[in-house]
């Protein structure tokens, strides 16, 4: 799923730049992301501001520790509604997020028992023999 899907508003909002979200912080951190997988999650006392820079990533979110991870793809701006445990996964070798927010803000990590990784996509069909179609043209 994607950040763009209304599912996501349960965690946030997504936006198209920081002027769509009525507050700019002074404090900004720049996230260097290459791992696959997660053994901890953030946790903030206020709301925060991700802006990816580069690189393809999975938002992984939950409201509490007990329920089901959910995972999000982000290419725009968003926010994370202050409370929620999140982390993130790069899909490319190298990512870079820019986290913004209140100076008040404390960012808790939270370890977790076991490592998380998204599940591996397998594709559903095999492709046996492949046929084409030539044509040649030739001038005169």
């Amino acid at each position: 799923m994607s950040t763009s899907n209304s599912y996501f508003y349960k965690y946030g909002e997504t936006y198209e730049d920081y002027t769509g979200n009525k507050k700019s912080y002074p404090n900004n951190y720049m996230m260097e992301i290459k791992d696959k997988h997660i053994s901890y999650f953030m946790k903030t006392t206020e709301d925060v501001y991700i802006k990816p820079m580069f690189g393809t990533l999975v938002l992984v979110i939950t409201d509490s520790l007990k329920d089901k991870y959910d995972s999000f793809v982000f290419q725009k701006i968003i926010k994370i509604k202050k409370g929620m445990y999140f982390n993130f996964i790069s899909l490319t070798d190298l990512s870079k997020i820019e986290l913004n927010f209140d100076k008040k803000c404390i960012i808790e990590n939270i370890f977790l028992d076991s490592v998380f990784q998204l599940p591996k996509i397998k594709p559903a069909f095999t492709i046996n023999e492949l046929i084409t179609d030539y044509i040649n043209a030739f001038k005169n």
